[in-house]
């Protein structure tokens, strides 16, 4: 009965689409962090130079100042243990994977061999597993979570925007008076 249910599932993939999604998934990551790693420097000294063109050189050190102080805030309030458990995040969800794909590709034995209670329990041990390296990680990034949020996250209020507008406040001053 258990074999016909595995087989009727339409929402379960195809083992080979499951891999292709997670290297996919793990590709566009490391693209994106690079792409993030190069434009903001870049994007920084495109704007110090942009400022300082026509002003005091002192002018250019706030937005290095901020950068420097944004990155360094994001890496203290990481906390240290954050490798472990992402990593007993990743290895658990493996496991279900494997475990998933196994009871795809061998359904049918499974079936006849009367071997649906262990894949079960297996199943069941490994989710729970995964419950609590989720519960962990959810209580490990509430504070860095909170602290990029605070410079980076919303787009109206954030500290990035608020020395953006307010140096363009001085600029304005300082063309005015």
């Amino acid at each position: 009965m258990a074999y016909y249910r595995i087989q009727t599932v339409s929402q379960m993939p195809d083992p080979d689409i499951r891999i292709c999604s997670d290297v996919a998934g793990f590709v566009s990551a490391w693209a994106g962090m690079a792409i993030s790693i190069v434009n903001s420097p870049v994007n920084t000294i495109l704007f110090s130079f942009a400022t300082a063109r026509h002003r005091s050189w002192k002018w250019t050190v706030a937005p290095a100042a901020f950068y420097f102080f944004a990155v360094l805030m994001i890496i203290k309030a990481d906390p240290p243990q954050r490798g472990a458990i992402e990593g007993g995040r990743m290895e658990a969800a493996a496991k279900i994977t494997q475990t998933l794909t196994r009871i795809q590709l061998h359904a049918e034995r499974i079936c006849m061999l009367r071997g649906e209670g262990y894949e079960s329990g297996a199943l069941k041990a490994q989710i729970s597993a995964l419950r609590q390296w989720d519960a962990d990680h959810a209580k490990m990034v509430a504070i860095p979570d909170w602290v990029s949020m605070c410079w980076f996250g919303h787009p109206h209020l954030n500290l990035f925007g608020f020395l953006g507008w307010f140096q363009a406040s001085c600029m304005a001053l300082n063309d005015t008076y």
